[in-house]
This record gives structure tokens, sequence and C-alpha cells, in this order.
């Protein structure tokens, strides 16, 4: 269970950030991004007095993601997309998403970022029947925001979610 924690949490995530310039603007990074993440568990546990043998990530610990994107560009930038892949193995924890700016819409992928939605769909056969329904959150493998507006020179945008590694089942042993 330790190497796969470990990969959890040390996993490489990609990152897509999106700030469309006018066509004219030279091609130059117009951001910086810092992606962090933190066992909220573990650090509940702490702050009761609870200590953990290890830095190992259980079955059950929720893990809390922060996006930090600083408009590094010298002028301002807009429809920022702040984008990070849920990892495989973690569940999305339904309501977790958050950011800094009110302009920021939420958006979640259910197919590896194929496509992106406020709330995800799919078709399912019920009955002899094609119905379409919401796809549950814990299966979602991506979040993003998109800062509807201007982002300022120096502006720091947060954006954050969090992912349970779940806990094991009997048939999963």
């Amino acid at each position: 269970m330790k190497s796969t924690a470990a990969k959890l949490f040390g996993l490489l995530l990609l990152l897509t950030i999106a700030a469309p310039l006018r066509a004219q603007a030279p091609a130059r990074p117009a951001s910086a991004l810092a992606v962090s993440a933190e066992n909220r568990t573990a650090m509940d546990a702490a702050a009761h007095g609870v200590k953990r043998a290890d830095a190992t990530v259980h079955a059950g610990d929720v893990l809390r993601y922060t996006l930090t994107f600083t408009n590094t560009a010298g002028r301002p930038v807009r429809q920022v997309a702040l984008q990070n892949p849920i990892a495989g193995g973690l569940q999305f924890v339904n309501g977790s998403a958050k950011a800094s700016r009110q302009d920021a819409r939420t958006e979640y992928s259910a197919n590896h970022g194929a496509s992106w939605s406020a709330r995800p769909m799919e078709t399912v056969t019920i009955d002899g029947k094609s119905v379409e329904r919401a796809v549950a959150p814990e299966r979602y493998t991506g979040v993003r925001w998109i800062v509807e507006g201007w982002v300022s020179p120096g502006t720091t945008v947060t954006a954050e979610f969090e992912a349970r590694l779940p806990m094991r089942t009997a048939s999963a042993r």
C-alpha cells in the first residue's frame, strides 16, 4: 500500500493553463502555476493529538489539492483555465471544489478530459430504454475552473478540491 500511496501523493499532475492572448501578442508563458496536495485527514488527526507512524495515505483519507495561478505576463489575461486530473484510485469529494474568484466557473470531466460540464451526464439503458443521467461525482476524472473576467498582472487566483482514497471493500481484497 505504501508504494501506491506514495504514487498517489507524489503524482505528477497534468495541468493546463489556458490564457488566450491577442493574436499579435508574442507566444510566451502568461502564468505561473503551483499545485500542492496535503493529507487533510492526517492533518485533522494531528490537530486532535493523534500522530501517525508514517506519511502514508490510508484508505478513507481525504487529500486537498490547491492550485495557485499568478499572472506573470505583465498585462491582463482572460479566460484563464486551471485544470487538474483526479488521480486514478481517488474519488472526487462532492461539493469540495472552490475558487478565490466568484467569476470562476467550475466544470468536471468524467471521461479524462474529453468533455467538460458543470454536471457531466451519461446515457445508460434501463429496462430497454436509453436514459440520460448525471454521473456520480465519485466517478469524475478531472476538475477545472475557467476564470471569466480579466486577471491583472501580479494577481493570484487559487482553486482547490478534495479527493478521497476509498475504503477497501471485501471484494477488493
